[in-house]
């Protein structure tokens, strides 16, 4: 196992939910936290304001292109914040996080 924690948006939380649910169904993810968010960023030149919902799932590094592929097929923005990094965390509760991704998976 090669735990990771995955960042992305949404433009809402019925997105996010809906996302990350699909994620959860299919191992890719062992759970996610989200809340509201105030954004600042550019866009095709001009600077732009939005509430967005963040999120940050517990998953594995194997998981990631599908959760990347996912992601292409169904998030409404035309480029996803999706980052990943390594993490460390206790052993029961890392042991938790990959039985739920084991769950019924192919990845």
């Amino acid at each position: 196992m090669e735990p990771i924690f995955v960042y992305i948006t949404f433009p809402s939380l019925e997105e996010c939910e809906r996302i990350c649910g699909h994620l959860l169904e299919k191992s890719f993810i062992a759970c996610a936290n989200y809340s509201p968010i105030s954004s600042l960023y550019r866009w095709e030149g001009a600077v732009q304001k939005d509430n967005e919902i963040r999120c940050l799932c517990k998953s594995d590094v194997s998981k990631i292109k599908a959760i990347e592929t996912f992601l292409d097929e169904h998030h409404s923005y035309d480029v996803p914040c999706l980052v990943w990094w390594p993490v460390h965390g206790k052993k029961s509760y890392m042991d938790w996080a990959q039985k739920e991704m084991d769950l019924g998976s192919t990845t």
